[in-house]
């Protein structure tokens, strides 16, 4: 009690203009917990505040008090909610810990959102917790009402065969928070040599990621061209094809100008992102797969505006 006391006279005093104000409310909550104790207060203050970093590390300690919350449904659907990666990504986390059909859907509304890398793999991992995956597993009904979660497990294990030695670094989670980034997904057709999506278009130098998911029994790549190329470097690629050495290594990506980006070649049931910064001139790019006599019926336009 006489610990209780000091910290709560101390959390009182604390000064609000200071640098480091919400970096010792965070230090006043890690000791409230270390001593068996809660200060509901402030936590809902560090979980509404502006700092995002603080509020990743308030809804890290949301997971133990939950309980003490009269309205905590809907401070985790806010936090579900937060703008920040980061806050999501810890509160994907805490659902696990809260375990209860209302957690689950709040992790479900953080899986409908932008994720890839860590936040992905938290919300993975919180899906096969002993305490949620029961709630959408075992219920004909709950995997009816969420059948995002189907959609999120099969993309998920498609990435992780991405590329065996490629890692989430830190330039791809700089890139992908990118306020002007475009997402685009494109998948080869099963058993039909074409992708899913022909046409699309994108802002002169803008951000843009494409995921290609190739979930067929033949190995396919994306390449993006200069405008009329198409043909010059399909032909290429065919060509590529007769040097073994070309042929042992499987890219058949020609070394040429003419190619603006080059996905490396997708394994099936495997995937790849490619991020890039879209042409400064404004035009139709086409995108092939090169491999060899793939490229005559396997292509798309990327319209730059």
């Amino acid at each position: 009690n006489q610990v209780k006391a000091a910290l709560d006279s101390w959390v009182e005093k604390l000064d609000l203009n200071d640098l480091r104000y919400r970096h010792h409310q965070i230090e006043a909550v890690w000791l409230y917990r270390g001593i068996n104790a809660v200060n509901i207060d402030l936590l809902n203050e560090l979980l509404e505040c502006t700092n995002h970093h603080a509020r990743a590390a308030a809804a890290h300690q949301f997971r133990y008090w939950h309980s003490y919350f009269d309205n905590r449904k809907q401070v985790l659907k806010n936090l579900a909610e937060d703008s920040s990666i980061l806050v999501r990504m810890e509160t994907a986390i805490a659902t696990s810990y809260i375990g209860t059909p209302w957690a689950l859907d709040a992790l479900v509304h953080i899986l409908k959102q932008p994720n890839i890398g860590h936040l992905s793999y938290a919300i993975r991992t919180a899906l096969g917790s002993g305490s949620l995956e029961p709630y959408w597993k075992s219920s004909v009904d709950i995997a009816a009402k969420y059948p995002e979660i189907e959609k999120f497990i099969t993309a998920f294990n498609l990435r992780q065969k991405m590329s065996p030695n490629r890692r989430y670094t830190a330039s791809d989670a700089e890139f992908d928070s990118r306020k002007d980034l475009k997402i685009v997904k494109i998948a080869a057709v099963k058993e039909r040599m074409l992708f899913d999506v022909t046409r699309f278009e994108v802002k002169a130098r803008q951000s843009v990621r494409i995921d290609f998911i190739n979930p067929d029994a033949t190995a396919h790549n994306l390449v993006i061209v200069t405008p009329g190329s198409e043909e010059e470097i399909g032909q290429a690629a065919n060509e590529m094809a007769k040097d073994p050495k070309a042929a042992q290594k499987g890219q058949f990506v020609p070394k040429s100008k003419k190619v603006i980006q080059a996905t490396r070649m997708v394994a099936p049931l495997s995937a790849e992102s490619l991020r890039f910064n879209a042409p400064k001139d404004p035009g139709e790019y086409p995108y092939l797969c090169t491999f060899p006599g793939h490229w005559v019926i396997m292509k798309g336009i990327m319209v730059v505006k």
